[in-house]
């Protein structure tokens, strides 16, 4: 494992352990593992499921908050299309803000085509259409995300470890 691959692997472990503590009661999850997901986290309380795709984002919130978080049209669309509850959960750790949004809403969110990184591992452009998700109070979630730099320490230490394997 490369350290791209590092980097992404542990921010998504991280995102996966916040959500974790973001879950009622009687709720389980697991994590989606694979390179390219459509989702991130599979919840359930034994009745409803909920899909969801989370990030951590290396920015502040407030340098995004006017325009909204974007994700791409295609996973919002095909996570739209799947049975049960679908969530996109943002977590930005240098502002202690997490943010959460209802894909049944997405038909309020604005749309744009933009010249994008082509992907998280990439430095090449393209167009993409994605949605602007609003970060508003509607969707701020009370989150306590002052931890993530120990957390990122342990996870990259462990995956060292394995990689030495």
């Amino acid at each position: 494992m490369n350290e791209i691959e590092k980097n992404v692997k542990a921010r998504e472990l991280i995102a996966y352990e916040y959500t974790l503590q973001m879950l009622p009661d009687g709720w389980t999850a697991t994590h989606t593992e694979g390179e390219f997901d459509r989702y991130d986290i599979t919840a359930t309380n034994g009745k409803e499921i909920i899909y969801m795709e989370t990030k951590c984002r290396d920015i502040t919130a407030e340098s995004v908050e006017n325009e909204g978080c974007i994700i791409d049209e295609e996973k919002v669309e095909y996570m739209a299309n799947l049975a049960g509850k679908k969530a996109i959960i943002q977590f930005f750790p240098k502002s202690n803000k997490t943010y959460v949004w209802n894909l049944n809403e997405r038909e309020k969110w604005q749309k744009k085509t933009i010249r994008a990184r082509k992907n998280n591992h990439s430095e090449e452009r393209v167009l993409k259409t994605v949605y602007y998700m609003p970060m508003d109070n509607d969707h701020i979630r009370n989150v306590d995300l002052t931890d993530y730099n120990q957390r990122w320490n342990e996870i990259m230490t462990k995956l060292d470890q394995e990689n030495e394997k």
